[in-house]
């Protein structure tokens, strides 16, 4: 019986906790019956047709294991991965080359294509066909033949940096147990089908780019992906003890899903380093090409009503970042409503101004009208004037006002001539 009141969040968490537990027994003793019978695997969440393989726990594995799903459809990109991980500064990992589904000469060509590295490398890299399931399969077949004591993905379109393993590694001695991340590049790709040599290439479309957070923000991710499959690993043991299998259930977005219970359950331990890319193809297939839009939005539904059902652990030092949050929230409400105050004085100076803008508007159109009448006026005299002096009043009135006007003139000299002479003696 719990100490807790029922439905405290300590009771909650503690209930989630026991069903963890609960369906981690079942996944061991599956996973301990299949190794004693050298049968398959039956792990909760995982296949049920697992090839049998390395302990879980097995101490004297490499530090990590590395999961490669491919289907064998691109022998060029490929190639491209297993060179990434050949030129590791850290070789303490093993290859887990995972062949989901291959048809008739596709393992045969991965085989081939891992015998072309050298003897160091390739003795470390194990192929492995996978039958059935969807894209968690390779995962969690992968997870139960591994014998590193971490796991990690990539797939076979994508890249790791030369440090990748010992940027994880690093970060798993400062945090023992714990999930590790690093950040991971962009680079857009183009497909190019038979153009090399009669097999499948690529081009490169744009510069790399870092669109993730260097560090691992648990908030931030619960609103959507901000890690890459190719940017985190977890310990093998809790995939096994704890549970924490892919959900083969979710068509897309599974590396999310799992990324969010292990972080709730061990934390997470951030290299704050560029360590992969991720290469997004803008023609070719690809899982944004293969599964539809409303596929993408049901899987991510699914995956916030998980995360809205379950507790959510948060690591220590969380409760700080909250708070900082909480006062970046109160801030921004502070300066939402000013600006929305500012906005409505605004809108009435706006208001305001048009008002006065339609006044002076309806003054003009008087003054034009005015204008306008004063213009009509004015040719209708010019009209008027123009008929009185074509007239013939007007031109007998000019020609008998000449003469007089002359007399009058010469009237108007001889007045002012004689004022100016004096008396005549």
């Amino acid at each position: 019986m719990s100490a807790f009141l029922p439905g405290t969040p300590a009771a909650d968490t503690l209930e989630w906790l026991r069903e963890v537990a609960a369906a981690a027994r079942p996944a061991a003793g599956a996973a301990g019956a299949a190794d004693a019978a050298g049968g398959p695997g039956d792990a909760a969440g995982g296949p049920d047709d697992a090839p049998a393989g390395g302990q879980p726990g097995d101490a004297e594995g490499p530090f990590l294991t590395v999961l490669v799903r491919t289907q064998g459809t691109r022998p060029a990109t490929l190639e491209d991965t297993l060179l990434t991980l050949a030129a590791q500064t850290c070789d303490d990992f093993e290859v887990l080359v995972l062949v989901h589904d291959p048809v008739d000469g596709t393992l045969a060509a991965v085989e081939e294509t891992v015998g072309t590295f050298h003897p160091r490398f390739a003795g470390r890299v194990r192929v492995v066909a996978v039958e059935g399931g969807g894209r968690s399969r390779p995962l969690n077949v992968g997870a139960r033949l591994a014998r590193g004591r971490y796991v990690a993905m990539l797939d076979d379109d994508d890249l790791a940096f030369a440090h990748w393993v010992a940027s994880f590694k690093a970060a798993a001695e400062r945090a023992r147990g714990a999930v590790v991340r690093c950040c991971v590049a962009t680079q857009l790709v183009r497909a190019l089908p038979g153009a090399w040599g009669g097999t499948d290439g690529y081009e490169v479309a744009g510069r790399p780019h870092v669109d993730y957070p260097l560090t691992f923000d648990h908030l931030d991710h619960l609103v959507d992906n901000r890690t890459p499959n190719n940017g985190y690993a977890v310990p093998r043991a809790a995939v096994w003890d704890l549970g924490l299998t892919w959900d083969e259930s979710l068509p897309v977005l599974e590396d999310w899903d799992h990324l969010l219970r292990a972080a709730s359950l061990l934390g997470v331990e951030s290299a704050a380093t560029v360590s992969a890319l991720l290469r997004a193809w803008s023609e070719g297939s690809s899982s944004k090409t293969v599964h539809s839009e409303e596929v993408w939005k049901e899987a991510h539904r699914l995956v916030e009503e998980r995360q809205t059902a379950a507790p959510v652990l948060f690591a220590r030092g969380a409760a700080a970042a909250l708070r900082a949050r909480a006062a970046r929230d109160d801030v921004a409400v502070r300066e939402h409503a000013r600006l929305r105050a500012e906005a409505r004085h605004l809108r009435q100076v706006v208001d305001l101004l048009s008002g006065q803008l339609d006044e002076a508007g309806r003054r003009l159109e008087a003054v034009d009208e005015g204008v306008v009448a004063l213009r009509h006026a004015l040719e209708d005299a010019e009209a008027q004037l123009r008929a009185m002096r074509a007239s013939t009043t007007w031109r007998l009135g000019r020609a008998a006002q000449t003469p007089l006007s002359l007399a009058r003139r010469l009237a108007d000299s001889l007045r002012d001539g004689r004022a100016g002479s004096g008396p005549v003696t």
